[in-house]
């Protein structure tokens, strides 16, 4: 069984929306469903469904699209903190972050599941290099706890102010990690 059956295989509900999506099927009770993933995710529920819909595609024909949604939500992030919504902020930077991860999968061609962390997390130990691992493990502990306070709001402004400072900095460590790799592949694919 490949990696995307088996995830499926473990969200049936969420077979069930790809299956819809990838007919041309209107969604009904799986909208639900999408809004979780979009939930879970800190992305959009446009973006799920475009996300869902193609989820049987190889991952590496997705990385320009990755790229895209990293750039949105981490542009959408920062302007909504520059505005003084850290919350709303803090929930599009797990969006970000989720990107980004869903990026550097691409890359390397391997389907992961962003909206678990577990599936984030065993991407990390199976495919980032071990001088790496604490970074992005810490980036999504980090922007994940955001992402909670977004729905929690449990974070008093001083620790909020500090949990954004640290996720925004492990993330463009991690962006640049990203970003170096795929430059070095491009140019290592480059004819002579």
């Amino acid at each position: 069984m490949g990696k995307v059956e088996e995830l499926l295989a473990e969200w049936p509900e969420v077979a069930g929306v790809c299956a819809r999506l990838a007919a041309g099927e209107r969604l009904g009770e799986g909208e639900a469903v999408v809004k979780e993933v979009a939930e879970a995710a800190g992305w959009g529920v446009d973006d799920v469904v475009e996300d869902l819909a193609r989820i049987g595609v190889d991952p590496s024909g997705r990385v320009e699209r990755y790229r895209e949604l990293f750039e949105k939500y981490y542009a959408e992030a920062l302007e909504l903190k520059r505005r003084g919504d850290a919350r709303q902020a803090g929930e599009k930077l797990w969006g970000a972050v989720t990107a980004l991860i869903k990026l550097y999968a691409a890359e390397k061609g391997v389907f992961v599941a962003h909206w678990s962390t577990g599936k984030l997390d065993r991407f990390v130990t199976s495919n980032v290099g071990k001088e790496h691992r604490k970074l992005f493990r810490d980036l999504i502990d980090k922007a994940h706890r955001l992402h909670e306070n977004f729905y929690e709001g449990s974070l008093d402004p001083e620790t909020l102010e500090e949990r954004w400072a640290e996720a925004l900095d492990l993330l463009e460590k991690a962006k640049r990690i990203v970003l170096d790799e795929r430059r070095s592949e491009k140019t290592r694919q480059a004819p002579p």
